[in-house]
């Protein structure tokens, strides 16, 4: 592996949060393409997606302290979640290609909003609250967000 390969390698491996509650069918497709069955305390990866089923549901916890809530029929990509727990700077950048999907920020967005980014088919949502909900259900319709303040 070039050292750039190897550098992406590691850092697609580094757990980034774990799975908390899983409900029905959810599966995690890593960024090599294996696909394995979300459960309880599976850790996850950059560049995991989180594919929820008709009847499933999951909640996931980042190390920063963000709750994610996927609900049924969703498809969430982590693309891409920095952070240092020493300083509590880091960066994070989702995108939720279908579904709906609630979150609770935690140490990121509390010292910089401008570091997380939630991205759907047809926007990109810069976070400014700390509790909110995303739907990218229909790219054809007007997308529904809330941004609400604790």
């Amino acid at each position: 592996l070039t050292p750039l390969a190897n550098a992406q390698q590691v850092a697609a491996s580094e757990k980034i949060g774990t799975m908390k509650l899983v409900e029905g069918e959810v599966k995690v497709i890593s960024l090599s393409g294996t696909q394995t069955d979300a459960k309880s305390g599976h850790e996850l990866a950059a560049g995991d997606k989180l594919v929820s089923g008709n009847n499933g549901s999951a909640s996931l916890v980042l190390r920063d302290g963000t709750v994610l809530m996927l609900s049924a029929k969703s498809t969430l990509d982590l693309k891409n979640f920095t952070f240092d727990s020493t300083t509590n700077a880091g960066s994070m950048l989702l995108s939720l290609t279908k579904g709906t999907m609630r979150a609770v920020t935690g140490l990121i967005a509390k010292r910089n909003p401008n570091a997380v980014e939630i991205k759907t088919p047809t926007l990109s949502v810069g976070v400014r609250g700390t509790d909110f909900v995303v739907n990218a259900d229909d790219p054809n319709s007007s997308e529904d967000i809330a941004l609400c303040a604790r």
